[in-house]
């Protein structure tokens, strides 16, 4: 980054990393892949409940679309 002003200047985007769509495809070649990641990344323990914290906690369950 280079200084301006006395200031720094932010990173342009095409200075960001990021993921392209081939990446997330061959990452992601299924719907089960991908919602094991998310999985992953929201609950690295494992699913809780988020107002109790409790591991009792269902998957998979059919509601009534609102």
């Amino acid at each position: 980054m280079k200084k301006a002003n006395g200031q720094y200047k932010s990173p342009r985007k095409w200075f960001r990393k990021g993921t392209s769509l081939v990446e997330a495809v061959e990452m992601f070649p299924d719907d089960k892949s991908a919602e094991q990641w998310f999985a992953i990344q929201r609950w690295p323990d494992g699913p809780v409940r988020p107002h109790c914290q409790s591991p009792n906690v269902q998957s998979g369950c059919a509601h009534r679309s609102m």
